[in-house]
């Protein structure tokens, strides 16, 4: 089933083909399988393009199943006259299947998908989970310790007090 255009808030365009209105004219909807998706597509358009020399055939696009809780009204688009338009937008997730009341042939089917999350963040700071937080300072603290204790302890450097330790050696005072 090929996905249709993920433009934002772009329209997808279905065509009733010419020479549709005859059982060698099936599916009679161009394409006849769409998925669109909340928010980024789902406003379909049904253009009914059968005209043949002058002379045109009036199409329906009639709603037949709805898996999810469809809000498609059950008259879908009514007589459709050559080069009439008609559109729907779908707002609730589901499987839409669609025919033409005139040509039993006529088959077609809208699968709605919700829109994904984004992942851009309006945040300036990034996210950091706490745990990730706790372990790292956990292992901070660690290593800390654990180098502490394998330093040796050196004399105090002060030279007045190595001066007088040094005097005191010498004249035993």
């Amino acid at each position: 089933m090929p996905l249709a255009s993920a433009q934002p808030q772009s329209t997808v365009v279905v065509t009733i083909t010419p020479g549709s209105g005859a059982p060698s004219g099936a599916p009679g909807y161009a394409p006849d399988n769409v998925t669109v998706v909340i928010g980024v597509n789902n406003t379909v358009v049904w253009m009914n393009n059968d005209t043949v020399a002058g002379k045109g055939t009036n199409h329906t696009v009639t709603p037949k199943t709805q898996s999810g809780a469809g809000d498609w009204p059950a008259a879908g688009s009514g007589n459709m006259l050559p080069n009439a338009t008609y559109s729907f937008t779908f707002t609730v997730p589901g499987t839409y299947t669609y025919y033409c009341t005139y040509h039993s042939w006529m088959t077609g089917t809208v699968v709605v998908e919700a829109a994904t999350t984004s992942t851009t963040s309006t945040h300036t700071t990034p996210e950091f989970p706490a745990a990730s937080l706790a372990v790292i300072l956990f292992a901070v603290v660690a290593a800390v310790v654990l180098a502490a204790s394998r330093l040796k302890p050196t004399r105090d450097a002060n030279p007045w007090t190595d001066a007088t330790r040094s005097r005191k050696a010498t004249t035993g005072s």
